[in-house]
């Protein structure tokens, strides 16, 4: 191989063969094929992130914001998300604590949609402490909160991600967040009036997330744990991690018949002695 250089400073040489085993050297270099890209790294998924999670990476439930809903095949525990929505969880507790939801139908099942239980009447006296009908509460300051965020694009908000194992989702630039329709979530049902709801009327996410009504309903919180074949999750808290990076989070199956009677309770109350009753 003949050196540019050398060749240049050789009386007998060619400068141009030079030139032209440089250019060719050049070429080479800028044709050689480039380093193969690794391997994108496969997300895991929610089974696999929750059999990998530790102690460490679960919190226990908030007794004071968690109630019971039991159902004739078994009980489902719901926490409730006073961060999000003060005035109407306070409300619902008001309201569970008195034994308004006490032997009340689940009045709606809409496959893949939503269960709703209700007085149909629409006459059953609320207990003292409750109000029938409240201000929504949709959204809330984004200042304060720490969300674990998700790298998914989200279609309905500029951000997504989990707030102490809530899922919620935010606007930077108006410095507003709020809780997310993913599966299994908990609403105050309403009518047309955007403060028609508060509580009296529950409903559960059964189907896809239905985005398009955050911020149109006031979402309450999510079922943590179950005891019963319709309502088959077995956590006994809120995982820390963000389950394999989706914005709605399917954590068991909430199966409600629409015969079903329902009694709605405190975490510490037991419905039949009214004694203290830590889910044991």
């Amino acid at each position: 191989m003949i050196h540019p250089r050398c060749a240049f400073r050789t009386r007998g040489g060619s400068p141009r063969l030079a030139v032209l085993a440089a250019t060719l050297m050049y070429a080479a270099a800028a044709t050689a094929a480039p380093a193969a890209p690794e391997p994108a790294k496969k997300p895991l998924t929610t089974t696999e992130v929750l059999a990998a999670s530790g102690p460490a990476d679960w919190r226990p439930l908030d007794p004071q914001h968690t109630v019971y809903l039991e159902l004739a095949s078994g009980r489902v525990v719901i926490e409730l998300a006073p961060q999000f929505a003060p005035h109407q969880v306070q409300n619902v507790e008001a309201l569970a604590r008195g034994q308004y939801f006490d032997g009340l139908d689940v009045v709606r099942s809409q496959d893949n949609y939503v269960v709703q239980w209700a007085d149909p009447t629409g006459k059953r006296p609320v207990t003292a402490g409750a109000a029938r009908t409240l201000a929504a509460e949709f959204e809330r300051p984004l200042r304060g909160l720490a969300i674990t965020k998700l790298p998914d694009v989200d279609t309905y908000a500029g951000e997504t991600g989990f707030v102490d194992g809530f899922p919620v989702a935010a606007d930077p630039a108006l410095g507003r967040a709020w809780l997310v329709h993913c599966y299994g979530m908990v609403g105050a049902g309403r009518d047309n009036d955007v403060d028609s709801g508060g509580g009296t009327e529950l409903y559960a996410v059964i189907g896809q997330g239905m985005r398009h009504l955050d911020r149109n309903v006031t979402l309450l919180g999510p079922p943590q744990r179950s005891h019963s074949n319709s309502a088959s999750s077995n956590h006994h808290g809120i995982t820390a991690r963000d389950a394999g990076h989706r914005h709605c989070v399917r954590t068991g199956s909430l199966l409600i018949h629409d015969d079903a009677e329902i009694h709605l309770h405190p975490f510490d109350i037991d419905p039949l002695t009214r004694e203290p009753d830590l889910g044991g």
